[in-house]
């Protein structure tokens, strides 16, 4: 199985329908929840399609109706309609622009665009603060010898007798090389619109801003996401925002990947992207080949159209990377060659399927359970479908952007709300029109105003009573001291405006001269006071009498620890005195009924019987070749050896003396009575044989 990416997560895809998560990493996550749900309906800009082999759809009745049109492309194309009354003005595949009675514009030829060979080969925005000029944006398409990037033409409706004419032409937005993605976004001020490019062998995002003024030559520039290069049709795919302009979902078809990322629509800033990767092979004839996006109206949903002939379907309701690819469903398998996907102005998302005289539709695409149709809308007898639709901006007026701020308060006299400094038209549920209210009342607070960038911002309180929290910074503590030590406390806590010691002292960090029961008072930001009491006591350190590093002639001894304490001993005893039966290190640690502690240790050396050499070969130079009693430390000894029989060969009674055989090979009888220690009284004996070996 191929793996799903997804930020800093991992994912591994197990069916068509479902994916399963194996979370590696904390992501920056999409957040939906702090948004205002909006119902985008298209506007009547978009009452109007012109798009694949001469199909047109009128959509001012509410619902569709088909005819046969001049249009005959590929894939990508535009049109665009009055926004006040529908009324068709004029259509583009990118290189020309028909007016509304179908004829070429006479300056609208020859514009620099994809051919509608270019995915999204034209977008058309009328420009802000204007009733009548209108900008074309055209993209050339990769699979061209030479790609041009993207460009723009102005279209005059007051000329050729108000059918329109081209009175700017092929002016550069995005240099070359550029991928075929081509959408806008509407800036937050409501006016102002972003156009939104991709740059080809490169991850960056371009995002222009179109105003009165016309449009900023110069991009606010966004690195993220996938680099798209290699193969010309690596280019190809949509680029799709949200009708809440606040994401953006686009597909890499031949790379088989679908991604979606954040859109700022008041700075421009595209980021936080997320991939999907469909499993199988990749390249013309890979197993997915993932091509048109589009969101439902509402901004839950977001659809994926596969050329092979799955669509796929996201619920982005969670904002939970993880949760929305978890949420994959395929809502069609029975069809194949499938292109664009667009949202309509009835709510519908309409499916192009190559050559075939229907549009297939997703009906009620907010629903989990949406419905697809394959025989949607049947086209005219003589026309069909191509891979494209027309490029419309899926939004209406942006919606305000919500900050909901719950705010839990103990009982409180009065509380100043702020809505924040740097903005203007500041309007309170209350009526008031300042940055700032007072209150003195618990309940439900919001405030509408408009950033310096002319976005609408909603603020909204809720005020609520809470209680103190049980604060517990301070424990009860023993000191472990035969005399008082001055001890420094630290009563530090979240959001407390002021601190109060039961002997007046009013910063955080306290020193105590003497044990104690003691107490802190919290004053915190939300008017609840709490208190956190406590005990310093004082303990002696228990007493502990090891004696001092033994050393014992006998082979084992007794150490006492020489205290009343619970004792516990490095060997796991817990009696008060232990049975040393080997020479080491032994420690002893006693502790307190108020847990103070003390420690010692001992290092005792016990006694060894010598232990004489059981072979000795004389000829073998310096090694092994006598038994030296001088090195066995002995006080007195008395040592005999005999042959096998019992002839003394060898007889001393100095403790330094040496043995070094001159007789014959065999084994010898060693009796040896010694003394080895000060404190020894008896005396030991050894028997034993050596064996000499020449």
């Amino acid at each position: 199985m191929a793996p799903l990416k997804i930020g800093f997560l991992s994912l591994t895809l197990v069916s068509e329908t479902r994916c399963s998560v194996n979370l590696r990493f904390i992501f920056s996550l999409l957040v939906l929840t702090h948004t205002i749900p909006l119902q985008a309906q298209l506007g009547k800009e978009s009452w109007h399609w012109q798009f694949g082999f001469h199909n047109t759809i009128d959509f001012s009745s509410g619902v569709p109706v088909v005819s046969s049109g001049a249009l005959s492309v590929m894939t990508g194309c535009a049109s665009i309609s009055d926004k006040n009354t529908g009324a068709l003005l004029f259509y583009s595949d990118g290189s020309i622009v028909w007016d509304r009675n179908n004829n070429p514009m006479p300056n609208g030829t020859g514009l620099i665009g994809g051919n509608g060979d270019a995915t999204q080969a034209a977008l058309i925005i009328q420009k802000p603060g204007s009733t009548t000029l209108y900008y074309l944006m055209t993209c050339d398409d990769r699979v061209s010898a030479v790609n041009q990037g993207v460009h723009y033409s102005i279209i005059d409706m007051t000329l050729n007798g108000g059918l329109g004419d081209v009175s700017l032409k092929n002016q550069v937005l995005t240099p070359p090389p550029a991928t075929e993605k081509l959408t806008a976004v509407k800036h937050c001020n409501g006016a102002d619109f972003w156009i939104i490019t991709h740059s080809y062998n490169s991850n960056a995002f371009n995002a222009y801003l179109m105003s009165a003024s016309g449009i900023n030559p110069v991009p606010v520039v966004s690195n993220v996401g996938t680099i798209q290069q290699g193969p010309v049709d690596e280019a190809s795919g949509y680029l799709r925002p949200s009708p809440n302009g606040r994401y953006l979902a686009y597909t890499i078809e031949y790379s088989s990947v679908f991604e979606m990322a954040d859109f700022d629509n008041s700075s421009g800033v595209v980021s936080n992207p997320f991939t999907v990767i469909y499993p199988g092979t990749t390249g013309t004839n890979g197993t997915h080949l993932p091509y048109g996006v589009a969101f439902s109206a509402d901004n839950s949903k977001v659809y994926v159209s596969d050329f092979k002939g799955p669509i796929f379907q996201y619920d982005l309701s969670s904002g939970i990377p993880s949760v929305i690819l978890a949420s994959q469903q395929t809502i069609n398998t029975g069809l194949y060659g499938l292109g664009a996907i667009q949202l309509g102005p009835d709510g519908n998302i309409y499916v192009t399927v190559y050559a075939r005289r229907f549009l297939s539709l997703i009906q009620n695409p907010a629903s989990l359970t949406c419905t697809f149709v394959a025989n949607g809308v049947a086209l005219a007898a003589s026309d069909s479908c191509a891979f494209g639709l027309p490029n419309f901006i899926d939004m209406g007026t942006p919606p305000p952007v919500f900050t909901p701020h719950p705010l839990p308060l103990c009982t409180f006299p009065s509380y100043v709300l702020d809505a924040g400094a740097g903005n203007t038209n500041y309007h309170w549920s209350n009526g008031d029109t300042t940055q700032t209210i007072t209150i003195n009342t618990f309940g439900n607070y919001s405030v509408t105003d408009m950033s310096a960038a002319g976005c609408r911002l909603i603020d909204s309180f809720y005020v609520s009573l809470t209680h103190p929290p049980v604060i517990r910074v301070l424990r009860d503590t023993v000191v472990c001291s035969n005399t008082w030590v001055p001890l420094t406390l630290h009563a530090t806590y979240p959001n407390t405006l002021s601190y109060l010691w039961n002997d007046g002292y009013t910063l955080p960090d306290h020193t105590l001269t003497a044990p104690g029961n003691y107490w802190v008072q919290y004053s915190l930001a939300d008017f609840c006071t709490a208190t956190d009491s406590f005990t310093v006591a004082i303990d002696s350190i228990p007493t502990l009498q090891l004696a001092k590093d033994t050393v014992s002639c006998r082979t084992s001894c007794t150490l006492a620890a020489g205290t009343s304490f619970p004792c516990i001993w490095n060997t796991g005893a817990t009696s008060k005195q232990i049975s040393a039966t080997k020479s080491g290190n032994y420690s002893v640690t006693v502790t307190s009924a108020a847990g103070c502690r003390n420690s010692d240790t001992i290092h005792v050396t016990l006694y060894s019987p010598p232990i004489f050499p059981n072979i000795v070969t004389p000829t073998s130079g310096d090694v092994n070749n006598r038994i030296d009693f001088s090195k066995y430390d002995f006080t007195t000894l008395q040592v005999q050896i005999y042959d096998r029989w019992g002839k003394l060969v060898f007889e001393s009674a100095d403790p330094s003396c040496i043995w070094k055989p001159d007789t014959i090979d065999g084994t010898y009888y060693i009796l040896a009575c010694y003394k080895d220690c000060n404190e020894q009284t008896e005396s030991g004996l050894i028997k034993g044989f050596v064996t000499v070996i020449r």
